[in-house]
């Protein structure tokens, strides 16, 4: 009986698992906790250690952005994805990135030094590269 419960339960929360990620996706560009307008970025979205593990790399810069989700909570799972970035980048997380023109909004200010906070409200022209070793 007890068996029966939980599988039942893994159905429930297994279905209701997209319409989460897609509400969080829609809440990014209206988070209350924007700091400010959303932009354009080309960059190389990545897996790396530490807080937040989903980061990007601006094209032609230094500088990270943490992806984390709309209520700036810390995620290294889809939720915090749009849809066509985790399609393309579900089972090589570890051995590639994402390449492609990400639509942030900014969930902290930007700071000199520091890893300016994001949640990712749209990507396009993706594509997956493998990590240099």
């Amino acid at each position: 009986m007890l068996w029966r419960a939980a599988g039942g339960l893994a159905i429930v929360v297994f279905l209701s698992g997209p319409a989460i990620a897609e509400g969080q996706l829609q809440s990014c560009s209206a988070s209350p906790k924007l700091t400010g307008q959303c932009f354009d970025v080309q960059g190389r979205l990545f897996l790396a250690s530490g807080t937040p593990g989903i980061r990007i790399r601006p094209s032609g810069t230094k500088r990270l952005l943490g992806v984390v989700n709309s209520d700036g909570s810390d995620s290294e799972n889809d939720a915090t994805l749009p849809a066509q970035i985790s399609k393309i980048w579900l089972q090589n997380r570890l051995k590639s990135a994402v390449i492609g023109d990400f639509n942030v909004c900014p969930l902290s200010h930007e700071t000199p030094g520091a890893m300016r906070m994001v949640c990712i409200a749209g990507a396009t022209n993706l594509s997956e590269t493998p990590l240099k070793p």
